[in-house]
């Protein structure tokens, strides 16, 4: 199914135990958790980098209608949701959960399943994210087969970007044996990010990035 167009929310947060917590997580969803809170889709990944104290850490998306964006969004607020609030308790959830809200605003991965492939996470500042999904909508698909990402999602983001601009996201969808390229090819100091992308305002730093690998999707 394609998510374009859906609204989306991505969690990461820190866990003690990756299999134990995506075994809990699978028995919610077994259960109805995600579907009666109207979620469509949902992408969950564990992520290479570890909190400060060495905890493995992991990324949950999904993915709902409009309709349902208030009842979603108060699953993360953990005062008001027991469930999480026990698991956090319990010490299956460390710390806090880091949100992002907002729309996809394009699909480049609807023909594949992602499970068991690689992927790459970066989002970053911008003026106009109108604009900056129009060029990107263009330049994604030649960019793509250049470093081998089988596709990728563009987010719109509703929070604000740490220079006090608009936010995007996006995830690369790859092989593992391509993504020390890609980590390359996105490598702030060099062209086209800083010749060109950075100093004509496309891109605002700082680069929040994140790679790892797709439990479900």
């Amino acid at each position: 199914m394609s998510i374009k167009g859906l609204k989306f929310i991505n969690c990461r947060h820190a866990v003690p135990d990756v299999d134990k917590w995506f075994a809990i997580y699978q028995d919610m969803d077994g259960k109805g958790f995600h579907k009666d809170l109207g979620i469509k889709y949902s992408i969950v990944a564990k992520l290479e980098k570890k909190d400060d104290k060495g905890n493995p850490r992991v990324s949950v998306t999904h993915f709902f209608p409009s309709e349902c964006e208030e009842k979603v969004l108060a699953v993360v607020d953990l005062s008001k949701n027991g469930k999480l609030q026990e698991l956090q308790e319990a010490g299956i959830i460390i710390g806090d959960i880091k949100a992002l809200t907002g729309v996809a605003g394009l699909d480049r991965t609807a023909e594949f399943s992602k499970k068991g492939m690689s992927f790459y996470y970066g989002s970053h500042g911008v003026s106009d994210q109108e604009g900056w999904l129009k060029l990107y909508s263009e330049v994604a698909p030649p960019m793509d087969e250049k470093n081998k990402v089988a596709g990728s999602i563009a987010f719109l983001c509703k929070e604000k970007h740490s220079s006090g601009k608009q936010t995007i996201a996006v995830m690369n969808f790859l092989k593992a044996e391509d993504m020390a390229a890609l980590k390359g090819f996105y490598n702030m100091s060099q062209p086209p990010w800083s010749t060109d992308l950075i100093p004509n305002g496309a891109v605002i730093l700082p680069w929040d990035a994140e790679s790892g690998t797709i439990l479900l999707g």
